[in-house]
């Protein structure tokens, strides 16, 4: 069993964006740190946002604990909820966000190179975003 530990070394590695009209969300990240140990994926939770992890004192902790540990740690927003999510059982809606997801680890691991390890963090409906996201890509 892994435990992360961190303390805090901030430098902004890259950035992305993604043409958002055909997604219809907003698909941005940030890369924090270098890729030594792995990546980690840190998800928010309803109504938040990826910087939540470098502004809340309660979520900094893990942003901390996954540098101090030398992971690279990514900075995502995903789509907010709304009516259309829960459409068609929600698959138009996971549909989206696994567009998004492929891209986005795509250029990640283009810019930054393919870690030996990827690891999926999420507080909140974050957990459940992390939670699809290891179901949606198991050998990621």
């Amino acid at each position: 069993m892994k435990i992360l530990i961190l303390i805090f070394v901030w430098s902004l590695a890259s950035c992305g964006k993604k043409d958002t009209e055909s997604l219809d969300f907003d698909s941005s990240y940030s890369v924090y740190g270098d890729n030594i140990n792995g990546r980690v994926y840190l998800a928010h939770g309803f109504y938040g946002q990826g910087s939540d992890y470098l502004t809340a004192p309660s979520l900094r902790g893990l942003f901390d604990a996954a540098i101090e540990k030398d992971f690279q740690v990514v900075l995502f927003s995903y789509p907010h909820m709304r009516e259309a999510t829960y459409s068609n059982n929600g698959q138009d809606y996971q549909d989206k966000y696994k567009d998004f997801l492929s891209w986005m680890f795509e250029d990640v691991d283009t810019k930054e190179g393919v870690a030996s390890e990827n690891v999926f963090i999420g507080v909140s409906l974050g957990g459940l975003h992390s939670f699809m996201a290891t179901a949606l890509f198991p050998d990621y």
